[in-house]
């Protein structure tokens, strides 16, 4: 469900609390911590890498991590549409694809278009994309895309950006947008409950037993994206949606083991069965045995439009 548009960059920020999934209120920037962050946890395409590779992550990504709700979608074809008259004539890249969960979306939205490709640099997650006839899919990065420059419509990071070289993706993302292009930078934050004690035995999973196992950019996605260093020439539009969702406990538990957090926490705990506890946790807490029992969860999302001055 469409909330709001603001070209904004200070809005309000979210966090995870033992009330309820997010408190809101007006964030107080540190200027100084901002910058920190941006230098000091740049971390190449190697490395993030190393965050989601593996054949077996890539398959848990791919069948467990949420999708994007359609009117997040049809908004970014509206942008499009907006911004050039001939569809024809539009190349489309998804970096940070995955294993295609927004690619495969822009090939519906975008039927008439002149080529459609999705990046990434992990072999296995793009090795565990769905073939299509209709979309090229490759290992890449966005500091480096390949793409000749001027001639890119649309660049869409689908919950990527945060791991990557701010400075060397500006840069490129100068170089090969078209004039009038556009970037769709997507994201979505932890998810509420309507069953309280679910939510308190998410919140403590998320804030507790995987303290100190986050990767420090993760504080990007918790703060919605409000402290990435845009450059100084970014123009930005954000939209936030919320996107609520029924699955099952079990495909539920599917979510937690394609975190990142939560593989690093295997790395210490290599024997850990934390999953099945939250597991019979969660059941007891919906007055079930059953795993397979279909819940109710939302996810609040936001995608920022994300142009450059001319």
């Amino acid at each position: 469900m469409f909330r709001k548009s603001t070209q904004n960059l200070l809005q309000k920020k979210r966090f995870f609390n033992k009330n309820n999934t997010f408190i809101n209120y007006k964030p107080e920037f540190n200027i100084n911590r901002t910058f920190r962050m941006s230098t000091k946890h740049n971390i190449s395409h190697k490395e993030a890498d190393k965050l989601f590779q593996g054949k077996k992550h890539a398959t848990l990504y791919s069948k467990y991590r949420p999708t994007y709700p359609d009117e997040m979608l049809n908004d970014i074809k509206k942008e499009v549409d907006n911004r050039f008259d001939n569809l024809k004539d539009v190349h489309i890249l998804d970096v940070g694809c995955g294993t295609g969960q927004v690619t495969s979306k822009l090939d519906s939205l975008f039927p008439i278009r002149a080529s459609l490709t999705g990046t990434d640099p992990s072999a296995a997650q793009v090795e565990n994309a769905k073939p299509n006839k209709n979309i090229t899919y490759k290992v890449g990065t966005a500091e480096d895309t390949g793409f000749p420059e001027k001639s890119l419509a649309l660049v869409s990071f689908g919950q990527c950006i945060h791991w990557m070289d701010f400075e060397n993706v500006w840069k490129e993302m100068r170089r090969v947008l078209k004039p009038n292009g556009v970037l769709a930078i997507l994201t979505y934050n932890i998810n509420s409950f309507q069953n309280k004690e679910a939510q308190e035995i998410a919140r403590e999973f998320f804030n507790e037993t995987l303290k100190g196992y986050w990767h420090p950019r993760r504080i990007y996605v918790d703060e919605d994206y409000e402290t990435l260093p845009f450059p100084s020439d970014a123009v930005i539009e954000t939209k936030h949606y919320d996107y609520p969702m029924k699955l099952s406990i079990a495909d539920y538990m599917g979510f937690l083991s394609s975190w990142s957090g939560y593989n690093a926490y295997l790395k210490d705990y290599p024997d850990s069965k934390i999953l099945d506890e939250i597991q019979e946790k969660i059941m007891k807490a919906y007055g079930t045995t059953d795993p397979n029992m279909i819940i109710d969860i939302s996810y609040p999302m936001l995608t920022k439009f994300v142009s450059f001055k001319q």
